[in-house]
């Protein structure tokens, strides 16, 4: 019997099959950008950014969320069969860029707070 396929396997379908292994890469590689990009904006340590669970996981939340409104928005052409690989590559940046604009204040708060006791000895 053939079951049927997730959501996140028909968006890796129609992105080229690719594996979940590249598809985890690519999210690792849109967190890490959006990590400089606030890590810059609100002067925050990158390297404690990127290595925060709590943020790491605040991330994929909203991934999992862009995830799904990029299957709903296009999931008609995917099952119409419509096989435009390099259109739905760039429609997906252009819902990872919508994330650069969604950061959590608290999280940052944290990170900030870590990195000044680290620098000043004091926990």
């Amino acid at each position: 019997m053939k079951r049927q396929m997730t959501q996140n396997e028909i968006i890796r379908y129609v992105l080229g099959d690719i594996c979940y292994l590249d598809w985890a890469n690519y999210r690792m590689g849109a967190y890490c950008d959006w990590c400089l990009h606030w890590a810059n904006e609100r002067c925050l340590p990158l390297r404690l950014m990127i290595l925060n669970e709590s943020l790491f996981n605040w991330y994929c939340h909203q991934w999992n969320e862009l995830e799904g409104a990029f299957y709903r928005d296009n999931k008609d052409y995917f099952f119409a069969g419509v096989d435009e690989f390099t259109t739905y590559s760039s429609l997906l940046r252009d819902y990872v860029k919508e994330l650069v604009g969604h950061y959590p204040a608290a999280i940052f708060n944290m990170i900030k707070k870590e990195y000044k006791a680290k620098i000043h000895g004091t926990d």
